[in-house]
């Protein structure tokens, strides 16, 4: 037993290094939000302390009623969302409905996922978000959006922000339609906001705040990215090599999440957010000349073999967070039928990986399907890999560490 227990005369101890947190709406410099714009949210106050990881974004808007909301519909909103530091980009989401919901799935158990439906997130449901009559409101954490801002927690002083985000080009993703709808559906977004925490600190944190400005010495800002690659249409064979891209040496993978989708693209009676297993068997990454993982898969959906591949599955979240116990949203069958993504851990690696073409890191999948592949079939590669960027706080200047 710890003999801590025997300082009784240890004195109490206060924080008041905080002595506020106030949240600050920001509004884009454009008014329009139909397919395809350009929305941007600028912070230019470079004398206030903001708190990112802790930032929302507020969505509202109309809908027919004649359609349903998906889970995650909101994300699907958007091709593709990024953030700016001192005009240089730090994180970026493409096709950031695909890309949060694989990573929402793997990451949320029950009680995350309940506090999330007031960001159009609702996995319990098989028809999607409900009770939505015409008009629409969803926050949701920046968090869900960027791996920027899930990871790097802390406060950025003397800096200008922005982000941007892209409209997709349609909005059949978001949302399905009632069975009994004639035409199709509309969504409109009537308004947005960036809400963000400003941090107001104590004299004598302003004090030490300044001083280090003062020694200008570099910030590391790092953080886990989430970069999805798409095979738009697989051929229709029981076996494909899929090299997916080359990587840096510091950009290591340290998770490779594959998903599958059974003509779902675009279309409005298809469950965006939902994927399909198309009969897969097993799958094997190469990181150069090593692979993972070292043993199959051997999968076999249809004969009820997938428990390495759920294990895999529920082992994500406690090796990405370093959780003891971590409970998962999606059962067994609901694995089966709703999320069937194959997570390949390559997050210790051997030193004897040696640089590939140009100094980086190939990429490649093998993929195997206890039959032939179906027709329009899209495959999704979401690789979840380090990033490393130094702020200067007195000169501004925002560099990425890339080796």
């Amino acid at each position: 037993m710890s003999s801590s227990i025997l300082n009784i005369g240890d004195s109490v101890v206060f924080d008041d290094s905080i002595e506020s947190i106030e949240y600050h709406s920001f509004h884009p410099f454009n008014d329009s939000y139909k397919n395809n714009d350009e929305i941007r949210i600028r912070i230019n106050d470079q004398d206030i302390i903001v708190w990112p990881s802790e930032s929302q974004l507020i969505i509202e808007g109309t809908t027919t009623k004649s359609s349903t909301f998906v889970n995650n519909g909101a994300a699907h909103l958007f091709q593709d969302i990024r953030y700016e530091l001192n005009g240089v980009e730090i994180d970026r989401t493409k096709n950031c409905g695909v890309t949060t919901t694989m990573k929402g799935i793997l990451s949320y158990g029950e009680e995350e996922s309940k506090a999330l439906e007031n960001s159009c997130w609702n996995t319990s449901s098989s028809s999607g978000i409900k009770d939505i009559e015409g008009e629409f409101c969803f926050t949701i954490p920046l968090r869900h959006l960027l791996g920027f801002a899930e990871d790097y927690t802390k406060v950025i002083v003397n800096a200008k922000h922005e982000l941007v985000l892209n409209r997709s080009s349609t909005n059949s993703n978001c949302a399905i339609k009632t069975k009994d709808a004639t035409k199709g559906f509309e969504i409109n977004i009537n308004r947005i906001v960036w809400r963000m925490p400003i941090v107001k600190v104590s004299d004598k944190e302003k004090l030490r705040l300044l001083r280090y400005v003062e020694s200008n010495a570099p910030i590391p800002i790092s953080f886990r990215s989430w970069d999805l690659y798409e095979y738009p249409l697989l051929p229709t064979s029981q076996k494909h090599v899929w090299t997916v891209k080359t990587s840096t040496q510091l950009e290591k993978p340290r998770f490779v999440i594959l998903g599958f989708q059974h003509a779902r693209n675009n279309d409005e009676s298809k469950d965006k957010s939902l994927f399909d297993h198309s009969n897969f068997h097993n799958a094997r990454l190469y990181l150069n000349s090593q692979y993972y993982p070292y043993e199959s898969f051997a999968n076999d959906f249809e004969k009820g073999v997938y428990s390495l591949l759920y294990e895999a599955f529920c082992n994500f979240k406690r090796q990405y967070y370093g959780l003891k116990n971590a409970n998962v949203q999606v059962n067994p069958a609901h694995f089966k039928t709703k999320a069937p993504l194959v997570v390949i851990d390559c997050s210790r690696q051997m030193d004897t990986i040696r640089s590939g073409v140009g100094g980086g890191i190939d990429i490649k999948l093998e993929m195997e399907f206890k039959k032939a592949i179906p027709s329009d079939t899209t495959a999704y590669c979401l690789i979840i890999n380090d990033s490393l960027f130094e702020y200067t706080i007195l000169t501004k200047s925002v560099r990425k560490i890339s080796s």
